[in-house]
Parts: structure tokens; sequence; C-alpha cells
């Protein structure tokens, strides 16, 4: 990322353009992964909703998994206030 960045400010015509079109790429690939990030998370809430209800008949082991994928879910949570697109 710094090396796009200092090519934008400070490099050859060439230089800019292709850090652009890097920069440009890596917007796409970041909204895709947040897309995808944001399915995820909705299908794991389900799912986490559904085995919580029956929590007791799980074993140590889904036990386990079950309460690392609620801390997961805090981790990733979206911020408070959501960013404005443009």
């Amino acid at each position: 990322m710094p090396i796009l960045l200092a090519t934008i400010e400070g490099g050859t015509q060439t230089g800019r353009a292709n850090a652009l079109r890097g920069l440009h790429e890596l917007a796409d690939t970041v909204d895709s992964t947040h897309a995808t990030q944001m399915r995820m998370r909705a299908v794991l809430t389900s799912l986490l909703d559904i085995l919580a209800r029956s929590r007791s008949a799980l074993t140590p082991g889904e036990d386990a998994v079950l309460s690392e994928a609620l801390e997961l879910l805090e981790l990733t949570k979206p911020p408070v206030v959501p960013l404005k697109k443009r």
C-alpha cells in the first residue's frame, strides 16, 4: 500500500495509472471479501441460534466450537456507526 500511495503522489504518469488500477483492483477484492464475510456472519449467526437452544445436548468439543464461533462473531461485528458509501 505505501508503494502504491508513493507512486500516486510522485510517480510517472504511467506509474500513477498503474497504481490507481491496483487500488481499484484492491478495492474490488475488499468489497467482495466484505460481502462474503457478511453472508458468513448471517449464516453463522442463524446456526449458532439453533445450536444455542440445544446447547445442553452438545459434546464438550462441540460446545467449545460454539463458544469460539460466538467469540469470533463478537470480534468481527460491524462498527457501531456504519460507514457511508460514496
